[in-house]
């Protein structure tokens, strides 16, 4: 039997009543309330015209309606979220799983009923793929052929308790293909839609998608519908996570090509999944997909090979809804201190490669954040990373009394700029109609533990003289389509020992920023 894939996402979820159930477990506030105030919203737009932000899920509808009503009066207009990370494992730990112990059919496991009615056809079984979701998926979408005797099933929650767990057993055959690229690249190649039809001698991949705890229908942990719903209230677009493509066992940064056959048909499953759900009034602010598998920039030959995943990943998409923006934030490393670093020109090969597969927005992280990049001017290059920016020179992977140019290969200003113009480039040679935009990804964090937020992150938020350049220096020669910032929760939000301010306030604030002579206030020690 093939491995199987294991997904968990860890997001505090929307909790609605439910009939005959146990009481919900309550979830477990901050030390300190990090969050937006009702006050603020009120507050003039941000002098930094951030237009999204990933936003973790809300338990309540009016933490949700304060948080997006505060965003929104700093000129927000959109949110993304994260999606599920699939890992593989053997089929004994998916018995063992205490998560899948009510996945059953009588006295049957799940996996077992569907194996054995596939033998029955003399299919083969390929990959198990495991997902925990955090949506309360449509029977219709994600197991269209249950009943249909192919051994798809769909077990829902019981108010009784028998079942509080909530599956979906897919079986997703592979296209039958005699090309030698299927061959060579198993999962590129065999996207097919949804049938009801098994062919002796024929392979199939089995995906449990598992909603723990779901209690009912509809379910209290809905996460996607409580996030559609206040986006609907609020006015608020929204990139959804997408299933996040399944990592290389060893390797975690490369795709592991013998999950994609069955991790390409649940994608378009769980397309269909959103236009019969809400497609219509609820979801007119559904603007596209966020896919949360991040990949280095790179000209080099294993990136580029691994951009076909994305590639191919975005097509599932489009083939069923092309409406949809398919969004994708990777990161260039030019730290020469890296041992993954990356020249100048490599990047932006890797960036003009991106902007020529089937997605709709590139959004480079900035990687001031992380020390991967730098902002600097011409007329700073030169200059001691601790004269120009004292911060990034606390850095653990920066040398505090190298220059600018001893430590990057570029700056943030250079490569968005070489990025505009690679974009561009592509766009010339694109359909009109699907042109890839080009986003800024600004990292509101700094790379040190002085004094962070709270519990939830081991680094500290950054403040508003260092965000106000990082966007002046970049737009006044990039002049990228949006900005973006990574993320509201806690970094806009917190008020640690030192600060007065939330970093959403200072930059409510308005100050100017200076373009000569030290650049970045110093965080508090």
């Amino acid at each position: 039997m093939g491995r199987i894939l294991l997904s968990v996402v860890g997001l505090p979820l929307m909790l609605v009543g439910c009939r005959s159930v146990r009481p919900p477990t309550p979830v477990t506030p901050h030390t300190t309330d990090t969050r937006a105030t009702t006050e603020q919203i009120a507050a003039p737009t941000s002098s930094v015209p951030i237009a999204g932000t990933w936003m973790y899920s809300r338990s309540t509808a009016t933490e949700w309606d304060a948080a997006l009503g505060a965003f929104k009066a700093q000129g927000g207009e959109s949110i993304l979220a994260f999606g599920a990370a699939p890992l593989r494992v053997n089929a004994s730990t998916v018995h063992a799983d205490p998560r899948l112990s009510e996945c059953v059919v009588g006295r049957v496991h799940c996996l077992d009923s569907v194996t054995q009615t596939l033998a029955l056809h003399g299919v083969a079984v390929g990959e198990i793929l495991v997902l925990t979701a955090t949506t309360q998926y449509a029977p219709a979408a994600l197991t269209p052929c249950a009943g249909m005797g192919v051994g798809e099933l769909h077990l829902a929650p019981f108010d009784n308790a028998t079942r509080m767990s909530e599956f979906w057993v897919t079986v997703l055959p592979r296209a039958l293909s005699s090309s030698a690229a299927a061959h060579a690249n198993p999962g590129l190649d065999n996207l097919v839609a949804a049938n009801c039809t098994l062919t002796p001698g024929s392979t199939a991949d089995i995906a449990i998608v598992v909603l723990p705890d779901a209690r009912c229908t509809p379910s209290p942990k809905d996460e996607i519908k409580a996030r559609v719903d206040a986006g609907a209230r609020n006015g608020v677009k929204l990139y959804l996570p997408m299933i996040t493509l399944p990592p290389r066992p060893g390797s975690p940064w490369a795709v592991d090509e013998l999950a994609m056959p069955g991790f390409l048909q649940l994608v378009t499953r769980e397309v269909r999944d959103l236009g019969l759900r809400f497609r219509g009034e609820a979801n007119g602010g559904i603007s596209g997909l966020y896919q949360s598998h991040e990949m280095v920039l790179s000209g080099t030959a294993f990136w580029l090979e691994q951009y076909a995943f994305y590639d191919r990943t975005a097509r599932a998409v489009h083939a069923v809804d092309a409406s949809l923006k398919v969004v994708l934030s990777p990161y260039w490393i030019v730290n020469k201190a890296d041992p993954s670093n990356q020249s100048f020109a490599s990047t932006i090969q890797g960036v003009a490669a991106l902007s020529r597969i089937d997605i709709d927005v590139v959004a480079p992280q900035e990687g001031r954040g992380t020390g991967k990049c730098a902002v600097f001017t011409a007329a700073e290059a030169t200059a001691r990373i601790s004269v120009v920016d004292p911060n990034l020179a606390r850095y653990p992977n920066v040398n505090s009394d190298a220059t600018f140019t001893e430590q990057f290969w570029a700056s943030t200003t250079e490569l968005y700029a070489a990025s505009r113009r690679a974009v561009d480039a592509a766009n010339r040679l694109r359909s009109s109609d699907r042109p890839v935009a080009l986003w800024m990804n600004l990292e509101a964090f700094e790379a040190t533990s002085i004094n962070p937020c709270d519990s939830s992150t081991r680094e500290d938020r950054t403040n508003g003289t260092r965000v106000r350049r990082s966007w002046q220096l970049v737009q006044e020669t990039a002049h990228v389509d949006s900005l973006i910032s990574f993320m509201w929760d806690p970094f806009f939000t917190c008020v640690p020992v030192g600060y007065t301010e939330s970093l959403h306030q200072q930059l409510l604030d308005g100050q100017a920023y200076l373009k000569t002579g030290p650049q970045v206030d110093t965080a508090p020690t």
